[in-house]
């Protein structure tokens, strides 16, 4: 959704200078961190993303 508004609001604005742009953008910004900006939460355990390092690492020293 965030795309698509922000396509529509740069392929059909009109701006009258780069100064105009920028405020558009940044305003575009910030109402976008108030309505969908949450924390960033891990769904995995370190021991699960650990153990997902330690298979590329040997995947990638087989491969060499």
């Amino acid at each position: 959704m965030k795309d698509v508004f922000r396509g529509a609001l740069l392929y059909r604005g009109c701006f009258t200078s780069v100064k105009h742009l920028r405020e558009t953008i940044k305003t575009l910004i910030e109402t976008l961190n108030k309505l969908s900006a949450k924390p960033f939460r891990w769904t995995k355990s370190a021991d699960a993303i650990l153990a997902s390092v330690d298979r590329a690492r040997h995947s990638m020293m087989l491969n060499n």
